[in-house]
């Protein structure tokens, strides 16, 4: 894989993120928390929406046991 021309999926300050790998490695390492790595950013777009559809059915079905 190219790291250079790769985007990323990370945690920062409580919610997802892509960022370019030129932006990550101006971050500060101990700030954010690697998910995961994608050779394009449409890649990295479909596995986000993805994530976060699965935590929306998490949430809903938590929410079901309260109701």
């Amino acid at each position: 894989m190219e790291f250079q021309n790769s985007f990323y999926i990370i945690e920062h300050d409580n919610k997802l993120e892509i960022m370019s790998h030129e932006k990550l490695m101006a971050m500060d390492k101990n700030t954010y928390q690697l998910i995961q790595n994608f050779q394009n950013h449409s890649e990295a777009v479909t596995e986000m929406l993805r994530l976060v559809h699965e935590g929306q059915s998490a949430l809903h079905d938590r929410i079901d046991k309260f109701l």
